[in-house]
């Protein structure tokens, strides 16, 4: 048998490159919801483009019919992977599973198995012939009853998924629109040739130009991929993001009914998943106080609230939804700020407790390794008379705070314990006047820095007000 190239095979044997580029693309996005999908849509298309390009490279009527059924392999399968990409790529959140989906393939199935049985029922093709369109051998067929009802099944399945993409388009944003019209521009496109054919609408009789459909309708979708980002930023229904955020979210409507309540909200007030909404909310919900109010004005509620055996507390936004100046319901947004809330309390106490040690208690920090003070706070400095500046930098002995003695038997102590603690000693202030300490030392690391913490008390009067002499 001889086969010849021609103008019409090369053509769709380019169609049939330009859809597995698209292929490729698609299946390096394929971790993108619905992107496997559009990855078996473009192989189907250019596997049909290849078998249809190798079927017209011969006048042999075998020839014909034997790469017509294997065109089948693909064919009846892109009209509901059409669909089935359109609900991922419109309906997100409501997707039904793929073994929901998997009836939509019976049909499909069928229309291969009766293909490649045709000679022994003729329900599929009633009569196959060649003919001759200038140098090029067509095949022209008589369609049967099962074609006829595999057309009108593939139709069904396309117009519908052309439906979910018009009103996507509709409502979509700006960015996702452009997205959706084209994929509406490229299925236009290929059911535009492919519907001329089947209804013998063209001059030629055999020639089918669906194929060269794909060809336009892949570089639109191409266009898509690389211009547009379609399968990169592909749109997500704000229920997805809703159910995925970690705070609590809750809505009702005007009658106090739950209309939406996401995984975070069930765990957060030990409910069963999927089993509060269209409940009454204070059914639900009835130990919790009453902030369930339904306000006409944004608000933001801090409360209290027992969950299993903690207090739990939980900052309450709320947001009313109006529509056409009616209010509808309300938005609840709960952030549980326990941590928050303690941490904020243990800081509050712990600023408290520095400021009463700044006010009756002298404080210094000491180098353990040369014994140069490091730092001294303000009641240090009333209390001996000395700035800062004076004393940071200096020993205690270049100082003559203390006495030799006393300098000496603080060593030996702490030799031999961790700290010191309430021991009187005498300290010289500037003025050479001497005054008693009730002192506690303790020895402290920082950054690979060891330091000795002086925390002091005079025996006599209050810091702030004790006049210096």
């Amino acid at each position: 048998m001889q086969l010849e190239m021609n103008t019409f095979s090369l053509a769709l044997f380019v169609s049939a490159i330009v859809s597995a580029i698209v292929a490729v693309a698609a299946y390096q996005r394929r971790k993108v919801y619905g992107a496997t999908t559009m990855f078996w849509i473009m192989v189907a298309l250019s596997f049909w483009s290849a078998a249809y390009g190798i079927e017209n490279l011969s006048p042999d009527l075998a020839w014909h019919k034997f790469w017509t059924f294997v065109q089948f392999i693909s064919i009846p399968f892109i009209p509901v992977l059409w669909l089935v990409f359109a609900i991922q790529y419109t309906q997100q959140n409501k997707t039904p599973s793929l073994a929901k989906l998997s009836p939509l393939f019976i049909v499909p199935v069928l229309a291969v198995i009766l293909a490649w049985t045709n000679e022994a029922h003729h329900l599929f093709w009633s009569a196959m012939r060649t003919v001759k369109l200038s140098d090029v051998s067509m095949l022209t067929v008589e369609f049967g009853p099962y074609f006829i009802f595999y057309a009108l099944y593939s139709y069904t399945a396309i117009f519908v998924g052309i439906f979910f993409f018009v009103r996507h388009a509709i409502k979509a944003e700006p960015a996702y629109r452009t997205q959706a019209i084209i994929m509406l521009a490229a299925v236009v496109v290929f059911i535009t040739g492919n519907g001329l054919y089947l209804l013998n609408l063209l001059p030629f009789q055999g020639l089918d130009i669906t194929p060269f459909s794909f060809t336009i309708s892949s570089i639109i979708l191409s266009a898509g991929l690389f211009r547009h980002h379609l399968l990169d930023l592909m749109p997500i229904a704000s229920e997805i993001v809703l159910q995925n955020i970690g705070d609590g979210v809750l809505v009702l409507d005007n009658q106090k009914r739950i209309l939406f309540i996401n995984p975070a909200f069930e765990q957060m007030a030990g409910l069963l998943p999927d089993t509060s909404v269209g409940s009454q909310i204070n059914d639900v919900l009835f130990n919790w106080p009453n902030i369930f109010s339904n306000p006409s004005a944004p608000q933001a509620i801090d409360t209290k609230i027992t969950l299993g055996d903690a207090e739990r507390i939980l900052q309450v936004e709320i947001s009313p939804i109006w529509h056409r100046e009616t209010l509808q319901g309300s938005i609840y947004v709960i952030h549980d700020i326990t941590e928050r809330a303690t941490h904020e309390e243990k800081m509050r106490l712990f600023l408290d407790s520095r400021d009463k040690i700044q006010e009756n208690f002298i404080f210094l920090a000491l180098d353990n390794t040369n014994g140069m003070i490091l730092d001294v706070n303000s009641s240090f400095c009333l209390s001996t008379g000395y700035t800062p500046e004076e004393v940071i930098g200096k020993s205690i002995l270049s100082l003559n705070l203390v006495s030799v003695e006393t300098r000496a038997l603080l060593n030996r102590i702490l030799l031999t314990s961790p700290g010191i603690y309430d021991m009187t000693i005498s300290v010289r202030a500037k003025n050479r006047i001497e005054q008693d300490w009730n002192l506690s030392i303790s020895s402290l690391s920082l950054n690979e820095t060891s330091f000795k913490v002086w925390v002091a008390q005079p025996l006599k009067g209050d810091i702030a007000t004790r006049p210096l002499s």
